[in-house]
């Protein structure tokens, strides 16, 4: 596991309050780590047996349909768990790696809830940069 693996790992289990490489089949915990394989196969572009191997590493037996069904369910996971998304925004925000896209998808959600000198802060960012 490299630094940025493991960062993304510890950022996951911090805000989510569970260890992801537990070995326990409890929501809290299979939804933490759907959330982590997403990033790994999204984000950072990892293969499905490369995710499968960084649990192994971890003390966690886990194969590659293992990694792919919980990418696949992780949609459905976030739609009944609202605080996975903020957790995934906030995860990818932070991480040095993100990429632009990730970095405005953060911005449009905060925009909504930022006071209105932040507000004007930010237009004028924008605006001296795009006129």
């Amino acid at each position: 596991m490299n630094v940025a693996q493991k960062r993304l790992a510890n950022s996951v289990s911090k805000l989510t309050g569970v260890n992801v490489f537990d070995k326990s089949r409890k929501r809290e915990i299979i939804e933490a780590r759907a959330l982590l394989n997403w990033i790994y196969r999204r984000v950072c572009g990892m293969t499905y047996h490369a995710i499968a191997r960084l649990y192994h590493s971890q003390g966690k037996s886990m194969d590659h349909a293992t990694v792919m069904h919980s990418i696949k369910n992780y949609d459905i996971y976030e739609k009944y768990n609202k605080s996975l998304y903020e957790i995934r925004i906030l995860v990818m925000a932070s991480d040095r790696t993100a990429t632009t896209e990730i970095r405005k998808e953060f911005i449009s959600e905060h925009i909504k809830v930022m006071n209105s000198d932040v507000v004007e802060s930010v237009y004028e960012i924008v605006y001296d940069n795009y006129r």
